[in-house]
């Protein structure tokens, strides 16, 4: 910020106070009319007060800044996020000067994403990221641009996660066992995320029971969850089981012994990257409708489980009490309380064993 180092001074003849002061190139001139150390004081308010709102430099490109703040990210999600975005859509407006920036140039952002077809709620997440950014460079002094005129196309198209139908989830629990069989059923069955499937270890089973502790992202970095509602205990009920008790005979036969539930064939942990490929190729070899990602075996969950209490559904699936879990995660699923497992195996009975 810049700093004042002049005093106000004492115009007989005009009977006031003035002070002069620069930021940035621009000069301004302050007064008072009251006499004494009052108006002198007031004349220095008004000047601190235009030198605190004075940005810090203007000039600097939008990229520059960019990467300033960028260095600042904590979070994974965030920082894949703004590279990602900054690549495929921001980076148009690098370039521009900082204290030039509008909210025009970063509406400009989003309708150009939106021509590309992308869904609103990518939409949404690409002007998230931009209002971090202005936000952090407004604390900063390099902007006083605030984004709230920023919006979304009302016809930008509202996409949902593809999730497994009935007839997918018969096919795969029936299948023969292959490489992360036993992972795609555990997923439908529990509702984890992919990271989380993937970092569990055999010391988190205690009995019916099984601690979520820790996750491995895309990068392959071990972290402890997404958030807070990570860490969780759920009850194992009779299909978990088998899925367990044949993942441990399936790693027999391949002679793999390892610390890890759903281990690579090195016995290491596995990678994002290499269970998707899998869930691929183990789609299109079952003929499972192809489109499901990964997420969508937990979206599968949450709309399988759509009539179950929703404190349960939040506790099994790890989110916090006021996310709307059935409204972001629940899908239509064709055709269609005394403990969460124990409607689980309901719904699995109801599901796989038909009429």
């Amino acid at each position: 910020m810049p700093i004042k180092i002049v005093e106000a001074q004492w115009f007989k003849e005009q009977k006031r106070w003035q002070i002069k002061v620069q930021a940035n190139g621009v000069r301004r001139a302050f007064t008072s009319s009251i006499p004494g150390r009052a108006g002198k004081a007031e004349a220095h308010r008004k000047a601190d007060e235009w030198l605190a709102n004075s940005i810090v430099d203007p000039s600097s490109p939008v990229s520059v800044i960019w990467e300033k703040w960028f260095a600042t990210l904590t979070s994974e999600v965030t920082e894949r996020q703004a590279k990602t975005f900054w690549k495929n859509h921001i980076c148009v407006i690098g370039k521009k000067k900082i204290g030039n920036l509008n909210a025009g140039d970063l509406q400009t952002v989003i309708d150009a994403a939106a021509k590309k077809g992308l869904a609103k709620k990518t939409l949404s997440l690409i002007r998230s990221v931009m209002h971090s950014f202005v936000k952090w460079s407004r604390k900063n002094k390099y902007t006083n641009l605030t984004t709230e005129d920023v919006s979304i196309p009302k016809n930008a198209p509202t996409r949902g996660k593809k999730i497994l139908q009935p007839e997918d989830l018969r096919r795969l629990f029936a299948c023969e066992e292959r490489m992360y069989s036993n992972l795609f059923k555990f997923a439908a069955l529990t509702g984890l995320r992919p990271g989380e499937l993937i970092g569990l270890m055999w010391e988190d089973i205690s009995g019916n029971e099984l601690f979520i502790k820790r996750s491995i992202n895309f990068q392959n970095k071990l972290t402890q969850g997404k958030n807070e509602n990570a860490k969780r205990k759920i009850v194992l009920g009779k299909y978990e089981k088998k899925v367990l008790a044949d993942q441990r005979e399936a790693l027999k036969r391949r002679s793999v012994i390892s610390p890890w539930v759903f281990p690579g064939k090195n016995g290491l942990h596995a990678a994002q990257e290499n269970v998707l490929e899998s869930w691929e190729a183990f789609c299109r070899a079952e003929g499972i409708t192809p489109g499901v990602t990964p997420y969508g075996w937990r979206h599968t969950f949450v709309s399988v489980t759509y009539t179950m209490p929703d404190g349960l559904k939040k506790r099994r699936v790890g989110h916090s009490k006021n996310m709307d879990t059935e409204g972001v995660y629940g899908k239509p699923v064709n055709g269609d309380d005394e403990a969460e497992s124990a409607y689980i195996e309901s719904r699995f009975d109801d599901i796989l064993n038909p009429g």
